[in-house]
C-alpha cells in the first residue's frame, strides 16, 4: 500500500509539475504574442518614418537641383542725372506743359530676365513753386531700360537725379 501511496503521490507531484508547466507556457505564449504584436506595430511606425525621411530626401533633391538651376540673384545700382540744356528734354505736350526726358540706361551685365526696377528722387532743382514730377522706368528687358521724367511746369526743371535699383535673377 505504501507503494501504491508513493506511485500515487509521485503521479499528483508530476501531474502538479506537468499543470505548472502548462501555465508558463501559456504565460510564455502570451509574452510571445505581445512581443509580436509591439514588433508589428514598430516595424509599421519605422516603415512610415522610413517612408517620410524618403519622401524628405527626394524633395530636398528637387529643391537642390532647381537652385542650381537658377541663377543667383543679383542687384545693380545707378543714378540718371538730367539738366536743362540736355537734348532729351522734349516739350510733350504743349497745352498741358508737359516735358520730357527719356534716357536709356544699360546694365553692366544682362540679366536673365527682366528685373523689377526701383526708382528714388535724390534731386530736384526747380524755380518755381509750383511743379508736378513724376519718374518712371520704360521698356525694362535683360540689358536696362529707358528712364522717363515728366514735369509739368513753366519751364525745365534746373537740375534732376533719381537712383534706381535693379534686382532679379
Amino acid at each position: 500500500m505504501m507503494r501504491f501511496l508513493l506511485v500515487v503521490l509521485v503521479l499528483a507531484g508530476l501531474a502538479a509539475g506537468a499543470v505548472v508547466a502548462r501555465q508558463e507556457k501559456m504565460a510564455l505564449e502570451q509574452r510571445l504574442a505581445l512581443l509580436e504584436t509591439r514588433s508589428q506595430q514598430q516595424k509599421e511606425h519605422w516603415d512610415g518614418q522610413m517612408a517620410e525621411l524618403d519622401a524628405m530626401t527626394k524633395r530636398l533633391q528637387e529643391a537642390e537641383a532647381n537652385a542650381t538651376r537658377e541663377p543667383p540673384l543679383r542687384l545693380e545700382q545707378g543714378s540718371v542725372a538730367a539738366k536743362p540744356e540736355d537734348r532729351e528734354w522734349k516739350l510733350a505736350n504743349l497745352f498741358s506743359r508737359t516735358r520730357e526726358f527719356r534716357g536709356r540706361v544699360a546694365f553692366a551685365s544682362p540679366f536673365a530676365r527682366p528685373p523689377q526696377v526701383m526708382l528714388g528722387i535724390v534731386l530736384l532743382d526747380v524755380q518755381h513753386d509750383k511743379i508736378r514730377f513724376h519718374a518712371t522706368p520704360e521698356a525694362i528687358d535683360e540689358s536696362g531700360f529707358t528712364m522717363l521724367f515728366e514735369s509739368r511746369s513753366e519751364e525745365r526743371p534746373r537740375e534732376v537725379k533719381v537712383a534706381w535699383l535693379a534686382f532679379g535673377r
